[in-house]
């Protein structure tokens, strides 16, 4: 066997690398495992990128943390602005709720001035339609006047049963009587006094919108109110409409109370002069009632509002009627005993009893019973209670504006000079005494001391009727 076969040359291991290093003649070399070769060449890089990596965040360190506080301020920009947005619109919705109650509350003190407002013109239309002659009604058709207004005039009641059944004579209470003529358009107002903002608009009927639609329904104006599931500035509207109905209702009444009192007026006009007096002439007399105070002037704007304006147009009237109302009541147009009481002897010329002779007869005489009560016709004064000549016991009473009424013959006087009398009053009984051929009532108007017809202010009952 050759010596090459049985010793051959040794070997490196083929693991390794070699790495050969030569300078001149010297020549080196080195072996290197592949496991630290291949770590090299992996570490390498790494070290690398991390140098060049610290390199770049040494030199670019103030770019990064100036971009990073400037990304840091814009989002709390951002944060701070939303945050002011967000309070602004706190404000708005603030701002907002405060204007809504101080619009609510300025509505509700409109409302309770309207209220106020409404409250003193009813009370106006109360006094007008007082002075129209136009009685209040409590809003039933079957409570208003078939024909013309109520003109109160008293008259005489002689009898009254008593609680025992018993009939006894007393002094007659007044009772009003109804103007008879043409119809005056006599309304029954009833102006719906509006009540306080606690009992929420008892004025009528108030709507409630519905869920469905837009249908409404009536519902009492207290339910309404009190039904805290509508906005409290739904409720307010409603009653403000509901004012602003009471006050066109208002003028309506108005408009109606015009009427009547011009009606009013030309009827009492014609009525005092058939008559045979004045009616532009006569004054109201003093009231016998216990009133008075100072006089404040109602003020009433002529550019003002509707109600106002109205009020201003139908006043005269209103103070016409009232005027000749009060002169009506204090004519003599009762009748001085009861209508059974028949007229024997008229007015004007006649034969004289005694005498035969033809003689003026300056009243109209009533058969009566002798100690039949007698009533005053008229409101007035007593400024005759005795006796007179051929008059025999005479009661004359003034009634003003130079009217009076003369009760003679009578057999007992129950007055005296001075006082003042009621219409239907009793005042004497019926006798004989003075130029007397019987018992009877010898009856008188005078104006100014001259005799009218008597006749005259009776008739006025066929036009005045018991109520």
């Amino acid at each position: 066997m050759p010596v090459r076969q049985q010793f051959p040359k040794a070997q490196l291991p083929q693991s390794h690398y070699f790495i050969t290093l030569a300078r001149g003649e010297n020549i080196r070399r080195l072996a290197v495992r592949p496991a630290i070769l291949f770590s090299l060449l992996v570490l390498f890089p790494v070290f690398a990128l991390i140098y060049l990596a610290s390199t770049a965040v040494l030199l670019m360190r103030d770019d990064m943390l100036s971009a990073l506080m400037k990304r840091q301020g814009a989002m709390q920009a951002a944060y701070e602005e939303r945050i002011a947005d967000m309070r602004a619109q706190i404000d708005l919705v603030t701002s907002r709720q405060l204007l809504d109650q101080n619009s609510l509350e300025a509505r509700i003190h409109e409302m309770l001035s309207r209220q106020a407002q409404l409250e003193n013109r009813a009370a106006v239309i109360s006094a007008l339609a007082q002075g129209a002659g136009v009685a209040p009604q409590p809003g039933s058709a079957k409570n208003r006047p078939a024909n013309g207004s109520t003109v109160p005039v008293p008259v005489p009641r002689p009898q009254q049963v008593t609680r025992s059944g018993r009939q006894a004579q007393i002094a007659p209470q007044a009772q009003p009587r109804q103007i008879d003529e043409t119809p005056v358009g006599s309304i029954a107002y009833a102006p719906r006094q509006p009540s306080t903002v606690e009992a929420h608009a008892a004025f009528g009927f108030l709507k409630r919108p519905q869920s469905q639609g837009n249908a409404s329904t009536n519902v009492d104006a207290p339910a309404f109110a009190a039904d805290r599931s509508l906005p409290a500035s739904t409720r307010v509207g409603a009653l403000m409409r509901s004012l602003e109905r009471i006050e066109i209702e208002q003028i309506a009444s108005i408009n109606r109370i015009g009427a009547a009192a011009r009606a009013r007026e030309e009827r009492l006009r014609r009525i005092i002069a058939a008559t045979g007096l004045s009616p532009d002439r006569l004054k109201v007399p003093s009231s016998t009632e216990a009133v008075g105070g100072v006089f404040v002037p109602f003020k009433l704007d002529p550019n003002g509002s509707v109600f106002e304006r109205e009020v201003l147009r139908f006043q005269d009237s209103v103070t016409a009627a009232d005027r000749l109302g009060r002169v009506v009541l204090a004519l003599p147009v009762g009748r001085p005993l009861p209508p059974s009481a028949a007229i024997t002897s008229s007015f004007g010329s006649r034969i004289d009893p005694f005498n035969g002779r033809l003689a003026s007869h300056t009243g109209i005489d009533f058969r009566e019973a002798t100690g039949a009560p007698v009533y005053a016709s008229g409101a007035g004064q007593f400024v005759t209670a005795a006796y007179t000549g051929g008059y025999g016991n005479m009661v004359e009473i003034d009634h003003g504006n130079g009217v009076t009424s003369r009760y003679a013959h009578l057999s007992a006087l129950t007055v005296r000079e001075g006082q003042k009398v009621r219409s239907g009053a009793m005042i004497g009984r019926v006798g004989s005494t003075g130029r007397s051929t019987g018992p009877h009532l010898h009856y008188e108007v005078r104006f100014n001391d001259q005799p009218l017809d008597p006749r005259r202010f009776l008739a006025l009952r066929e036009k005045v009727a018991i109520r």
